[in-house]
């Protein structure tokens, strides 16, 4: 995988854009690696994958585990609490892994969410396995697109 920095301060949300198994996950985790050190991360963790980043990064990094909530959810999706979102807004960067969870119920919702976000700076980095449809998408200008390992 070709190295990308992130040193300096992203300035728009990013989408990681890839089908599975090309390497979001771990474009991800690279990305919170590098950014870490400056800035406080919050994941939003639907499939156990990011648990190790808490454990080496504890005091810059949180991550929230939601994979009981989607277990238990009948069509597998996630719906955020007030408390979480307000738990959102106290971090530089927030990462939304598997998005599509996020917005099954609701696009004009979650959109309308990620707005708020943004209006209180905090930047957010989501992994789609498909585009989502155009009142999310609009809301991240910069991509990557993860075609193959």
């Amino acid at each position: 995988m070709k190295e990308i920095s992130f040193k300096k301060e992203l300035s728009s949300n990013l989408k990681i854009l890839g089908n599975t198994g090309t390497g979001k996950t771990e474009t991800v985790k690279r990305i919170v690696k590098q950014i870490a050190d400056e800035y406080k991360v919050l994941i939003l963790d639907v499939l156990g994958e990011y648990k190790e980043l808490a454990d080496t990064f504890e005091q810059k990094i949180k991550v929230i585990d939601l994979y009981k909530q989607l277990m238990d959810s009948e069509d597998k999706s996630i719906i955020l609490s007030e408390e979480v979102k307000e738990e959102i807004k106290k971090f530089d960067f927030v990462i939304f892994d598997d998005t599509h969870c996020f917005y099954k119920h609701d696009t004009e919702e979650f959109a309308s969410f990620l707005n708020e976000l943004q209006k209180e700076n905090v930047k957010v980095i989501a992994t789609f396995q498909d585009i989502p449809p155009v009142d999310i998408d609009v809301i991240f200008p910069t991509f990557i697109w993860t075609n193959s390992r």
